[in-house]
């Protein structure tokens, strides 16, 4: 018969997907390292009950042990980690321990990132986009996996450049979109042009043959009236007709 029990298994953050340390978990890694001293990891894990053994030793070796130097590096720190590299090869724990306040994870990032010969930091070319972009496809943002199709490109530098890439299409795209606006706008405002030629021109058309209208009218009547006068001569009634076609301009009015 299994005997049950009410105990609460304990999960490891280690089982778990990775997570940052809170500003809380590190005051009381410092203190417990401080109560216990840098070895019973153990007995640290047992106090923080949020973190095992190896991450808290990793947390304190690597980034809070007092000591350690952050920040840049100096020329002479570079000059020593090339010279221990071409000494040792990538024994990062044992170069660490010759140049002070550096981590082996800060002498392998310094090596791997910045001072590697092999590493390439010209432009990238077409066809290194092509890879990149074809890989992003394929494995999303993995940048280590992307980096290794790209011999010499470090994880950071095909990241920066992903970025880059996004952004020029960005702009590319926007580009177009305000250039179809404005062909949009340009055809719009033609045709507005056009409608209003067409009914200017329908408007002249409507002046000319009032104007006609206006003429035909006043030529009746002046013949009516040179009718009245009962002239007998025919050439002086045909000269003042004559003289009228002449002198008569569309919208003259002769009254």
């Amino acid at each position: 018969m299994q005997e049950s029990t009410n105990q609460t298994i304990y999960k490891p953050a280690a089982e778990t997907a990775p997570r940052k340390w809170t500003v809380e978990e590190d005051n009381l890694l410092r203190a417990a390292v401080e109560e216990n001293g840098a070895k019973h990891w153990k007995a640290i894990a047992k106090v923080i009950k949020t973190r095992d053994h190896s991450q808290c030793l990793q947390r304190w070796s690597k980034t809070l042990a007092p000591g350690i130097r952050k920040g840049r590096w100096m020329p002479s720190e570079d000059e020593k980690l090339c010279q221990l590299f071409h000494e040792r090869g990538p024994d990062w724990g044992s170069i660490a321990l010759q140049i002070s306040g550096r981590t082996s994870k800060q002498c392998r990032q310094r090596w791997c990132f910045q001072l590697d010969p092999a590493l390439k930091k010209t432009a990238f070319t077409e066809e290194e986009d092509a890879v990149l972009l074809g890989a992003y496809e394929r494995v999303g943002s993995s940048w280590a996996k992307i980096a290794a199709f790209l011999k010499g490109r470090t994880a950071d530098s095909v990241k920066v450049r992903h970025k880059s890439l996004k952004r020029q299409e960005q702009r590319k795209e926007n580009k177009e979109n305000v250039q179809m606006q404005t062909a949009s706008k340009s055809k719009k405002r033609t045709f507005e042009e056009h409608l209003d030629l067409d009914t200017a021109l329908e408007d002249g058309k409507q002046n000319v043959w009032a104007n006609k209208r206006t003429k035909t009218m006043q030529m009746d009547q002046i013949s009516e009236f040179l009718k009245d006068l009962d002239l007998e001569d025919d050439a002086f009634f045909n000269d003042i007709n004559a003289l009228l076609d002449t002198v008569t301009e569309p919208g003259m009015d002769l009254w």
